[in-house]
């Protein structure tokens, strides 16, 4: 981080959408990667419908780690990163 220019916070400080993308964008790969090899190498699908079921399963990963997220950082009851 420093090195573009940011500093560097600890996993729970830093912003949602990072902490989002770090945990949508392995999840994207894995997924594909699962159906490709379970689901879709037998039967013939449309790239619409791929591009489809896996935006649409990330979206629900992603948000179910948002609620995980926010619940962990409110039973932990951390201070705002400015504040520290």
């Amino acid at each position: 981080m420093r090195l573009f220019g940011g500093e560097a916070r600890p996993w729970p400080y830093l912003p949602l959408g990072v902490r989002m993308s770090a945990y949508a964008i392995p999840y994207a790969f894995i997924w594909t990667a699962a159906n490709f090899f379970l689901r879709w190498k037998d039967r013939p699908i449309e790239p619409g419908e791929a591009v489809v079921s896996t935006v649409m399963t990330v979206a629900l990963f992603s948000m179910l780690m948002l609620g995980y997220e926010l619940r962990r950082w409110q039973s932990v009851k951390l201070s705002r990163w400015e504040d520290l």
